[in-house]
């Protein structure tokens, strides 16, 4: 059985997504939410979903530019409507865990994202 068949068969034994629902795709640009990416376009006319993907620049490592620049030319590859959400460094000088700032700002970025964009479901990697 392939990744594909086993991504397919866990969709639809856990009944996660159904036909119309709109799955706004959280990408980092990392491994584990490209190949996410990746299955999901692969099953989204069988699993009859529109995909919208979102990705959130903390711009916290010297990499950060990199991912996006890599998320965008991936989305652009696979004409996938891509948000690209950016956090201005600055507000992670507040007090507490860096990162579980850029978790909070992450997460309301997503929320922000999927209420403007009515999506349905989310697929984080």
């Amino acid at each position: 059985m392939t990744i594909l068949d086993q991504f397919k068969q866990t969709i639809k034994a856990n009944s996660l997504l159904k036909k119309g629902d709109r799955v706004l795709v959280g990408v980092s640009g990392g491994a584990d939410s490209i190949c996410l990416l990746h299955l999901l376009y692969r099953l989204r006319y069988e699993l009859g979903i529109t995909l919208h993907v979102v990705h959130v620049n903390h711009n916290l490592r010297r990499g950060a530019k990199a991912d996006e620049d890599f998320v965008v030319a991936t989305c652009g590859a696979l004409q996938l409507p891509l948000i690209v959400k950016t956090i201005d460094k600055k507000r992670f000088n507040k007090a507490g865990s860096i990162e579980a700032l850029a978790r909070e700002y992450r997460f309301r970025a997503f929320e922000e994202v999927l209420q403007t964009n009515r999506a349905t479901a989310v697929a984080l990697g």
